[in-house]
C-alpha cells in the first residue's frame, strides 16, 4: 500500500523509475479541486538525505518591473514561480544606480526609501554594499583592489568554508538579471556548490528548504510533507548521486498545473521566436 503525500501547490525534487500520470477532469460545479496523481515515483522529501521509493504523490489544486511580473503571476495571467522581492538600498554614487537600487545618504532618505518600497509592493529590503561606509573605509586602498581582482578566487573557497562552519546557504544569486536566466542558471549554481564541497543533498536544500527557513515559512513549505505547499520537479534520475540529474526534467508541477516535457519545450520555442521577433 503506497502512502500518499497530499500537497498543495518553491522547487522540490521527485525522481522516478516508472511513472504514470493521471489527471481527473475538474468538477463541473467548481466545488472540487482537480487532483493530480504521480504514481510509483521515488520521492526526495528534503527533510533528510533520503529517497522514499514507490510513492504516490497527489497534488491539489526586484526591479520595479518584477513587482508587476509577480502581480501578473498572482492574478493568473502568467504561469510562474512564487516571487519574493527585495528592494536594494545603497549609498549614493558608488554602486548600482537607480532604478536598480535606491540611493540614500541620510537616515531620513533611508526611512523614506523603505516606505516607498513597501508602498510599491516589495517584500524585503536588501541593504547593499555602501550604506555602512565605516566597514569599508578602513581597508587600505591596495587591499581593496586585491579584493576586487581576486573576487572569483575568494568566493569559491569562502563558500566551501562556510558550509562546514554551519552557515546557511541559499541559491538564486541575481537570478532576475539578464546574465543569469531563471530556470537555467540554478543548475549551474547547484553544480558550483557541489564542486566547492557541498553534498548534492546540501546543495538541493539550498534551493528548497533553506529559502523557506529564511522567510520563516518552513512550517508550510520547504519539504515534501503531508499538508505542505510545494511545486514539484519530476526528474529522470537521482540528484542525490549526481547533481547533474536536476537538468534531466520530465515535467514540472507549478501552481496546480502539470507541465510535461513536450509543453516545456514548446514554451521555450515560442519564447525564442518572440525574442527574435522583438515581441517579448
Amino acid at each position: 500500500m503506497k502512502t500518499p503525500c497530499r500537497l498543495a501547490s518553491s522547487l522540490f525534487f521527485v525522481i522516478t523509475a516508472s511513472c504514470a500520470f493521471e489527471a481527473p477532469p475538474p468538477d463541473p460545479g467548481g466545488d472540487t479541486a482537480t487532483v493530480f496523481a504521480f504514481v510509483d515515483v521515488n520521492v526526495i522529501p528534503m527533510d533528510t538525505d533520503r529517497v522514499i521509493e514507490g510513492q504516490t504523490v497527489l497534488v491539489m489544486s526586484a526591479l520595479p518591473e518584477h513587482v508587476e511580473l509577480r502581480q501578473k503571476i498572482d492574478r493568473g495571467e502568467l504561469l510562474g514561480p512564487r516571487l519574493v522581492l527585495a528592494r536594494m538600498v545603497d549609498g549614493p554614487d558608488r554602486a548600482w544606480p537607480p532604478p536598480i537600487s535606491t540611493w540614500v545618504s541620510t537616515p531620513e532618505e533611508a526611512r523614506q526609501a523603505v516606505l516607498d518600497a513597501d508602498r510599491v509592493g516589495y517584500d524585503r529590503i536588501k541593504v547593499y554594499s555602501f550604506i555602512y561606509t565605516n566597514l569599508y573605509q578602513p581597508i587600505p586602498q591596495d587591499q581593496r583592489a586585491a579584493l576586487r581582482d581576486g573576487y572569483y578566487e575568494f568566493q569559491r573557497p569562502l563558500t566551501g568554508a562556510l558550509n562546514p562552519a554551519g552557515a546557511r546557504l541559499m541559491t538564486g544569486t541575481d537570478s532576475l538579471i539578464p546574465s543569469n536566466v531563471p530556470g537555467f542558471s540554478i543548475h549551474d549554481e547547484l553544480a558550483e556548490l557541489v564542486d566547492v564541497g557541498l553534498s548534492p543533498f546540501e546543495a538541493l536544500r539550498s534551493s528548497t528548504t533553506e529559502p523557506f527557513a529564511f522567510l520563516g515559512e518552513v512550517d508550510r513549505a520547504g519539504t515534501i510533507e503531508v499538508g505542505k505547499q510545494a511545486d514539484l520537479v519530476l526528474l529522470q534520475g537521482n540528484p542525490l548521486t549526481d547533481i547533474a540529474e536536476t537538468r534531466r526534467i520530465s515535467g514540472v508541477m507549478i501552481q496546480g498545473r502539470w507541465l510535461g516535457r513536450e509543453e516545456i519545450e514548446q514554451g521555450l520555442e515560442r519564447l525564442a521566436v518572440s525574442y527574435q521577433a522583438g515581441t517579448h
